[in-house]
């Protein structure tokens, strides 16, 4: 009866996801709202009297949640590379570096602020802002790809929200070092950072032009759906076990192949300038501009669609309101990050009044700022065990983090609302985009 009962729920959260990215689509209400309500209700059903106990518990969803929130960022990140010009992304990359550094600072500024001025303590500050400092690639990418955003402002959203998702991991782990051992080598955190990066890129592109030749050569320029996403989880897993950053392989997996037909054209043409081109690319590159032809991207988009919905069903279920505090805290942190994310025009100059009201709207935090804070408990867990001093104020700080990401999804969401409807009333038409780009 279990089983029968989940493959139901199943399919609900599938039927309602469909309905709720269907309301985005023509009302401009984001889905994600829809999504993380139906979270916070499954598993919640004593608040509308009803006597059984939660349809999904998320305490048994702890072992497969790590495997699941793991597969769903980095392919979301894939997906959404896809949407990524080569030559956007290029000119856009100066202005992506300075977006993203610009507010991740910023924002472990405010958060450190604010939960000092309510703990006092300023070491449990510090990893509250960098656990809250980035912005999640899982929701800024399914969002802005149905929006009429340049190719340029895209790319540098999906730029932002994959290196800060690597900054929040990296800074916030080296943090809880410090509290835990109590020492910190800044020199060692530079190099791991940079080193995450470097190794990252380098394996990412490489890995895409080993597949380009699979493509060609072995499945003869025909589209290996399930062996594509069967590599890619080889890559990213590679990736982490060289000390590189996964969910920034795969980003970069996903631009060489969607602009395969540019980077073979540059080669060629850096080889030799009288180089035939139709020959250097192959039937399937000169006819759709990459390896992946559109009906496996859009195969992508269906299968990010289903991580989508299920990742944000699952943070509407880990958001506790029995204890007000946390709340309240999360709740001004959101505000006040969306206040601050306002400043981004700063930086901004020369873009498009729509593309920049969406970059100053998309402030949301995920996947990694969950994964940190369930780090953090663990950590707590095993030095309680091995008989040390648990973090002081650790509990505290995981249900400020969910906190902080249901509002920020909320007040970003509405934002994003708001942006579509100006956008609309003063171009006359809808400022959205069909399911793929």
């Amino acid at each position: 009866m279990d089983v029968l009962l989940i493959l139901l729920g199943i399919s609900f959260i599938i039927f309602f996801g469909y309905l709720a990215e269907s309301l985005f689509k023509r009302l401009g209400i984001p889905d994600v709202l829809f999504l993380i309500g139906l979270g916070f209700l499954l598993a919640r059903p004593e608040m509308f009297g009803a006597a059984n106990p939660a349809f999904i518990d998320p305490a048994r969803l702890s072992l497969l949640a790590p495997l699941f929130t793991t597969f769903a960022l980095f392919f979301i990140v894939y997906n959404g590379a896809f949407s990524v010009d080569l030559s956007a992304f290029a000119r856009g990359l100066k202005k992506s570096l300075g977006l993203t550094f610009y507010n991740f600072v910023l924002s472990v500024t405010v958060i450190f602020a604010i939960m000092f001025l309510f703990t006092g303590d300023s070491a449990l500050s510090l990893l509250a802002g960098f656990v809250l400092g980035g912005i999640s690639s899982a929701f800024v990418i399914p969002v802005i790809s149905n929006l009429k955003v340049k190719d340029e402002t895209f790319s540098a959203l999906a730029l932002e929200s994959t290196l800060t998702d690597v900054l929040v991991i990296v800074f916030s782990l080296a943090m809880l070092q410090i509290l835990v051992m109590g020492t910190f080598d800044a020199k060692k955190t530079v190099t791991d950072l940079l080193g995450l990066f470097s190794i990252a890129i380098l394996v990412g592109v490489v890995a895409a032009f080993a597949w380009m030749v699979a493509i060609r050569r072995i499945f003869g320029g025909h589209g290996a759906y399930m062996l594509t996403i069967a590599y890619l989880i080889a890559v990213y897993a590679f990736t982490e076990l060289v000390g590189g950053s996964g969910v920034v392989a795969a980003l970069f997996f996903g631009i060489t192949l969607r602009n395969s037909n540019k980077l073979k054209v540059l080669a060629a043409y850096i080889h030799s300038e009288d180089a035939d081109h139709d020959k250097v690319l192959s039937p399937l590159e000169r006819r759709w501009g990459g390896v992946i032809p559109p009906a496996e991207i859009f195969f992508y988009s269906q299968i990010s669609f289903f991580l989508k919905t299920f990742f944000f069903v699952y943070i509407g279920m880990l958001f506790d309101i029995s204890e007000p505090m946390p709340i309240f805290i999360g709740f001004i942190i959101a505000l006040c990050l969306m206040a601050a994310r306002w400043s981004s025009s700063l930086v901004l100059r020369g873009m498009d009044a729509f593309d920049r009201s969406i970059v100053s709207s998309v402030f949301a935090m995920g996947l990694a700022a969950a994964a940190i804070a369930q780090q953090l408990l663990i950590t707590n867990q095993a030095l309680v065990a091995a008989g040390g001093v648990p973090i002081v104020g650790a509990q505290l700080l995981v249900n400020v983090t969910y906190a902080v990401i249901v509002f920020s999804i909320i007040l970003s969401s509405i934002n994003v609302f708001f942006s579509k409807r100006t956008c609309a009333l003063e171009a006359g038409q809808p400022c959205e985009l069909p399911l793929v780009r």
